[in-house]
């Protein structure tokens, strides 16, 4: 039988384990003393292909005595990596350590180490991004880190399909991205810490790309993520994540998270993030046959501006993979009551139809819905200020209800999937059950399961399954070329 290079990852690392003969390996036995978040793998600041990044917490500052290694796993000898190591704002207790895997060869399972004092602390493994033209699984998930059982569970279940990237669209951590929020929500369930019996080790073997949500960088549940004054460790999408900074350089002050507070706790905050203040929320990268655009969907953001508009075609008009897709947390697309309104992300529309894009995937409502293949063309608003106060978007919709993914794979205009049931509590009630409240472009809507959605990318099909929290599929559909 023929091994997934997924599952072969899996196979060696627990080789690795019984050889090295230490129970240290993996994040359920890690010691407590050194680390206070378990390593977790993103893209790094300078993505380039052949590079990928892990970071983790410790409340020990010295990283003299630190070595990280890495090898492809069939390699006999190790290599180090330069260790980096970053203050946490709010936090004078924590530093962030990360590590830069160099010309990492293409569609691999690559070992890696972390020791103290020549002593193993740290085991794991990765996969290195695949080959240009090579298939692809990822997973797709949103809304996730309210500290949940939910949450738990479809940590649980994306372990088992193994994915090797998992896109998180939106709202990381609640009730807003503090550093504390992600040490208590999120990281004890997606990277199964202190020997806790629910949840994943999915972080630390599973690349991650996070996408920037309200709850992350704005306003959640009535408070202000922005402001330092009130959480002082807050705004921690730009302290802890390492992604790539090749996004536009963004149009004055409006179209920026401003942070609010002391000029002591914004300084802090700034020495924190460093570098990827505050470009990192908009950026693209190529994974195997596909390309990847991530976008801020936060209300300060203008995508009216002909300047970001021109960045966001010239992204994915330059692009030559077989396949585009589109990142980004408060959907244009959404049948949910809740949110319903937040229609600004429609403005983007006409540029994902004319470069193809594919598929587009958001959160913000705690549901799974599927649209229709659509094009949209804007119309102007009856009310300038209810569109300005409210959000929406009015247009003209042409829908292709001919595409059902089974029998007819080859769809007219752009998927819309929000994917926002990831751990934290349900919206929609019962509306899967009353398509009558459905709006006219929602294909399928699942409010009853917490879900996620699984990818499979090869040269011509493009198969989408949602996952709910027992391993059910909720939908399934797939696209050909």
């Amino acid at each position: 039988m023929k091994l997934s290079s997924a599952r072969l990852c899996l196979v060696i690392q627990a080789l690795v384990s019984i050889v090295a003969a230490t129970p240290l390996s993996g994040a359920a036995n890690q010691p407590k003393q050194y680390f206070a978040a378990s390593p977790f793998v993103d893209l790094g600041y300078h993505f380039n292909g052949k590079n990928l990044t892990v970071s983790w917490l410790t409340e020990d500052p010295q990283i003299n005595n630190i070595d990280f290694e890495y090898k492809k796993y069939s390699a006999p000898d190790w290599k180090k990596a330069t260790l980096t190591k970053n203050s946490v704002n709010g936090h004078p207790e924590l530093t962030l350590v990360s590590a830069e895997m160099n010309e990492l060869p293409a569609d691999t399972i690559i070992a890696y180490k972390i020791s103290k004092d020549k002593k193993d602390l740290f085991q794991a493994s990765t996969q290195s991004l695949p080959a240009p033209d090579g298939a692809v699984n990822f997973a797709v998930i949103g809304d996730v880190g309210e500290g949940s059982e939910a949450e738990a569970k479809i940590a649980e279940q994306m372990k088992l399909k193994e994915p090797s990237m998992q896109i998180i669209v939106g709202d990381i951590v609640y009730p807003i991205g503090s550093v504390r929020n992600y040490l208590h929500n999120f990281f004890p369930f997606m990277n199964q810490e202190g020997g806790r019996a629910k949840g994943a080790s999915e972080l630390q073997s599973t690349i991650s790309v996070a996408v920037a949500g309200n709850h992350d960088l704005t306003t959640g549940g009535g408070i202000d993520a922005r402001d330092l004054d009130s959480a002082s460790d807050s705004l921690a999408y730009f302290t802890l994540w390492k992604q790539p900074l090749n996004g536009p350089a963004l149009p004055g002050p409006a179209n920026i998270c401003q942070p609010r507070g002391s000029k002591e706790r914004i300084a802090d905050f700034l020495k924190a993030a460093g570098e990827a203040f505050p470009r990192m929320t908009n950026f693209s990268f190529d994974y195997g046959n596909c390309h990847v655009l991530v976008l801020d969907a936060n209300e300060y953001m203008n995508w009216t501006d002909e300047t970001l508009r021109k960045w966001v075609d010239s992204d994915l008009s330059a692009s030559k993979s077989r396949w585009k897709i589109v990142a980004f947390h408060q959907p244009g697309f959404n049948s949910d009551w809740a949110h319903r309104e937040e229609q600004r992300m429609r403005h983007l529309s006409d540029i994902f139809e004319k470069n193809n894009v594919d598929v587009v995937f958001s959160g913000h409502s705690h549901s799974y819905q599927r649209s229709y293949p659509l094009f949209f063309k804007e119309v102007a608003a009856p009310s300038e200020d209810r569109e300005a106060k409210a959000g929406y978007v009015y247009g003209t919709f042409k829908l292709d209800k001919a595409f059902d993914g089974d029998k007819n794979r080859k769809p007219h205009g752009v998927i819309y999937i929000v994917t926002g049931a990831g751990g934290a509590h349900l919206s929609g009630g019962n509306m899967e059950n009353e398509p009558g409240q459905w709006l006219p472009f929602t294909k399928k809507f699942s409010s009853k399961h917490h879900s996620f959605t699984f990818c499979h990318l090869d040269k011509d099909r493009f198969v989408a399954q949602q996952i709910a929290e027992d391993g059910s599929v909720l939908d399934q559909f797939t696209i050909e070329k």
